[in-house]
This record gives C-alpha cells, sequence and structure tokens, in this order.
C-alpha cells in the first residue's frame, strides 16, 4: 500500500520503511520522490518477491528521485530482528 501511495501521492510520506515490497504496478508517468528517503528491505531467498521485481522497484524509485537504502537479507520472505533493528536505526538517524 505505502508503494502504491508513493507512486500515486508523491508529497503523502516523505519517508518510508518498505518491508518485502513489491513493485505494486508500473506508473505511466514517474513521480517526483526527490523529496523521499526509502528503505526497502529484501529477503535474497524470498518465495513471494522475485529478486528482479525488487531491483527494478528500488531503481525505479532511484529514478524518481529518491534516496533509496537496498538492505538485503539471507532469509525469506519472513523478517528478522537484525533487520527491524537496522530499519529503525534508519528511520531514527
Amino acid at each position: 500500500i505505502a508503494g502504491g501511495m508513493l507512486l500515486l501521492h508523491p508529497n503523502v510520506l516523505h519517508r518510508a520503511i518498505l518491508l518485502r515490497s513489491m513493485l505494486p504496478f508500473e506508473p505511466e508517468e514517474k513521480p517526483d520522490l526527490s523529496s523521499t528517503c526509502i528503505w526497502l528491505g529484501a529477503g535474497e531467498n524470498d518465495p513471494i518477491v522475485p529478486l528482479d521485481n525488487i531491483e527494478h522497484w528500488s531503481q525505479l524509485l532511484q529514478s524518481c528521485g529518491a534516496i533509496v537504502t537496498l538492505r538485503w537479507h539471507q532469509g525469506g520472505h519472513e523478517l528478522s530482528r537484525d533487520e527491524m533493528e537496522d530499519a529503525r536505526n534508519w528511520f531514527e538517524g
């Protein structure tokens, strides 16, 4: 949902933590996300979100001007305590 908000209403969110997020759709026009910082957490072995989808999603967000921090973890679709700590530190930093 947050990913769709970023693409459809780019002025609503200025910081976002996206966990196991997939590109919701390919926008017709790229939104201006130059004032947006995004932490994107992905699993290297995620059976639900393919690696190429995450890479494309990250590149799309960057091409819209967003500052993207992409963090990979060795697991799948589950969240780890270390990853949550990393996301929190990013958000508080």
